[in-house]
C-alpha cells in the first residue's frame, strides 16, 4: 500500500515519455484536383460575340458542368508524403491554377495514440499524488499522536514517581514517630502537633501558588489591556496617515473628549435623554424580546459606550455563543475574560461573586486595598443558563440584585422573556425593584424594529418611575459605528 503512490507517478512518468521515444510517423497530405468549369454565362455571350456557332442546347449549364468536373477529378483524393508534395510543387511548373489544388493535412493515428498516452501519464500522476497525499496525511497524524501519548505517559509516569516518593517518605517519617515515641523522644502530643503544623503549611502553602496563579492571570490581563491599547493608538496613527482629514473638522483636530461629549451630547438629545439616564445608571440592566429583535446587538451598543464614556472595562463575557455567531457583535468591546463553554460558566459564576465581595472590602485578587474602577459583566442567554449551569447561575441572580452597586460593577443580561420561570424563584418584588428592563421588538422574527419598551427602571427628574415608556433607537446606536467613532470615523449626528 506504502508502494502504490511511488508505483501510479512512476507509471504516468514512464507513459507520458514513451511517445518522445518511439519513431515518429511521417506527415501525410491528401491532394485533390478540383478544376472549375468555364461554361459561364459569360464564356457563352463572348463566343457568340466572336460569331461561333454555337447554340444554347449544346452548351452544357455551369452547374451542371461543374458538377460534371468534380464527380470525375475531385472526389478522389491522392494520399502522399507531405515532403514529396511540396518538393514537387517547387520543380515542376504547373500549368493549373493554384486554387484547382486542395491540400489536407492527414492526422496520423499514431498522434491520437500519443495524446491518449499523455492524458493518461497526467492521470496515473494525479492519482498517485492524491494517495501520497492521503498516505502522507494519514502518516502526520499517527506521529503526533503517538507523540502526544509518549508526552503523557512521561508526565504521569513523573507524577507517579513524585506521589510514590511523597508517600515513602510520609511513611517513614510515621515509621520514626513511631519508634521515637517508643523510645521516649518525643510525646504523641507533639507529634500531633507537628503534624498540624504541616497541615497548615502546606495550607498556606496552596494558598501561596493560588495568589501566584491570580497575579500571572492579572498581570497577563493587564498586558492585554496595554496591547489593545497600544493598537487602537496605531490604527488612529494609521487613519491619520491614511486619511488626513478624517480627524479634523474645520481645521481641528477631533480629541477623544470631543468624541465622548459628542456622542454624550446626542444620547440626551434624543427623545429626551432616556438613553443616557439609563447608560449613566449602576443599575442592572436587563433585554427581553422576540428572536430577531437584536437584543444582543442592542446590550453591545449600551456596554460599549459604557466603555468608552465612563471607562468601564468589560471584565466578565459570559455567552455559549460567544465564540461563534455573536462574535462579529462582542468583538468590539475586548473583554478581558470571554467565557463560552458551559462546563466552566458555574466556576465563573462563583469566580464573579467571590470578586464582588473584595470589591465591596476596597480589596484586589490578591486582598491588598486597592483603588476599585469600575467594570461591567455581561451575561447573555440566562435563562438558559439558568437551567443548564443550576445553582451557581442562580446564585449570581440574586447576588447580582444587591451586590453591584457597592462592587461598582455593572451587569448586562439578556434573556427571552420577563416571566418567573425565567429567573430563580423569590426574586420577582426584588427584580422589579432593582432592575432595569428593555424590550425590543420584531415584526417577522428577523428584522429588528426601531421601537423599544423601557418596561421597568427608569425614572424622570422628580423620581417618578416611568412605566411602560415607549422610545425609539437611532441608526447609529449600534457597536459597529459606536466603534468607528473612536477610531477615526466619527458619527455626523
Amino acid at each position: 500500500m506504502k508502494l502504490l503512490p511511488l508505483l501510479l507517478m512512476g507509471s504516468g512518468l514512464i507513459v507520458g515519455a514513451y511517445p518522445k521515444f518511439k519513431p515518429q510517423p511521417f506527415d501525410m497530405v491528401n491532394v485533390r484536383f478540383c478544376p472549375e468549369t468555364s461554361n459561364t454565362p459569360e464564356a457563352l455571350a463572348a463566343m457568340k460575340r466572336q460569331g461561333r456557332n454555337v447554340k444554347d442546347r449544346d452548351f452544357m449549364p455551369q452547374d451542371k458542368a461543374q458538377s460534371y468536373l468534380y464527380q470525375t477529378y475531385c472526389r478522389q483524393g491522392h494520399v502522399m508524403l507531405k515532403s514529396y508534395w511540396e518538393e514537387k510543387q517547387s520543380a515542376i511548373d504547373l500549368s493549373v491554377s493554384p486554387s484547382a489544388l486542395v491540400t489536407k493535412t492527414v492526422v496520423n493515428a499514431e498522434k491520437r495514440q500519443d495524446v491518449a498516452f499523455y492524458l493518461l501519464s497526467i492521470l496515473l500522476a494525479g492519482a498517485g499524488y492524491s494517495f501520497q497525499n492521503k498516505h502522507y496525511h494519514a502518516f502526520s497524524k499517527s506521529v503526533f499522536s503517538r507523540i502526544k501519548q509518549i508526552e503523557n505517559e512521561v508526565i504521569l509516569a513523573a507524577n507517579n514517581g513524585n506521589r510514590s516518593r511523597q508517600y515513602n517518605r510520609e511513611m517513614d517519617n510515621q515509621t520514626w514517630d513511631i519508634k521515637e515515641e517508643v523510645a521516649g523522644l518525643i510525646s504523641r502530643e507533639a507529634i500531633q502537633n507537628r503534624q498540624v503544623k504541616q497541615a497548615l503549611f502546606a495550607e498556606e502553602e496552596f494558598k501561596t501558588h493560588l495568589l501566584h496563579l491570580n497575579l500571572q492571570q492579572s498581570e497577563a490581563q493587564k498586558a492585554i489591556a496595554q496591547n489593545h491599547l497600544d493598537r487602537v493608538k496605531a490604527e488612529k496613527e494609521t487613519g491619520k496617515l491614511k486619511h488626513p482629514n478624517a480627524q479634523e473638522t474645520r481645521g481641528v483636530e477631533v480629541t477623544d473628549k470631543q468624541l465622548i461629549h459628542a456622542l454624550v451630547d446626542a444620547l440626551q438629545s434624543h427623545e429626551g435623554g432616556w438613553l443616557w439616564r439609563i447608560i449613566d445608571n449602576q443599575t442592572p440592566l436587563w433585554f427581553i424580546g422576540r428572536q430577531g429583535s437584536s437584543k444582543t446587538w442592542t446590550a453591545c451598543s449600551f456596554a460599549l459606550v459604557r466603555k468608552y464614556c465612563l471607562g468601564m472595562a468589560v471584565r466578565y463575557l459570559i455567552d455559549e455563543h460567544a465564540r461563534g455567531v455573536n462574535w462579529q457583535i462582542w468583538k468590539y468591546l475586548d473583554a478581558q475574560t470571554v467565557t463560552s463553554d458551559i462546563d466552566a460558566m458555574g466556576d465563573i459564576f462563583d469566580a464573579i461573586i467571590a470578586n464582588w465581595k473584595l470589591r465591596i472590602e476596597g480589596k484586589n485578587e490578591l486582598e491588598e486595598k486597592a483603588d476599585i474602577a469600575p467594570e461591567q459583566i455581561i451575561v447573555d442567554e440566562y435563562t438558559a443558563l439558568k437551567y443548564e449551569v443550576g445553582e451557581p447561575s442562580e446564585k449570581f441572580y440574586r447576588r447580582h440584585l444587591k451586590d453591584t452597586r457597592k462592587a461598582q460593577s455593572c451587569v448586562i443580561g439578556v434573556t427571552h422573556n420577563d416571566t418567573n420561570s425565567s429567573y430563580p424563584e423569590g426574586t420577582k418584588e426584588q427584580r422589579e425593584s432593582g432592575t432595569i428592563l428593555i424590550q425590543k421588538f420584531s415584526a417577522n422574527g428577523k428584522t429588528p424594529l426601531a421601537r423599544v419598551k423601557v418596561v421597568r427602571g427608569l425614572f424622570d427628574d422628580a423620581g417618578n418611575e416611568l412605566l411602560e415608556h415607549e422610545g425609539t433607537i437611532p441608526d447609529w446606536f449600534n457597536p459597529h459605528r459606536i466603534y468607528e467613532h473612536f477610531n477615526g470615523k466619527p458619527i455626523e449626528f
